[in-house]
């Protein structure tokens, strides 16, 4: 049976298919993760510079 656009998997996915999926850099990540991260650098960079 095909699988119709916008419906969601019944299944969770195979130990084979995580792993799969991670070898192939496809990782789940979080756009508030990354924006946290760039902060965190530009702040610690800031302090740096006032500190020279």
């Amino acid at each position: 049976m095909a699988e119709q656009t916008g419906q969601e998997k019944t299944e969770q996915p195979t130990g084979k298919r995580l792993e799969d999926a991670r070898q192939k850099g496809q990782v789940p990540r979080s756009k508030e993760l990354t924006t946290v991260m760039v902060l965190v650098a530009s702040a610690i960079a800031l302090f740096l510079w006032e500190a020279v």
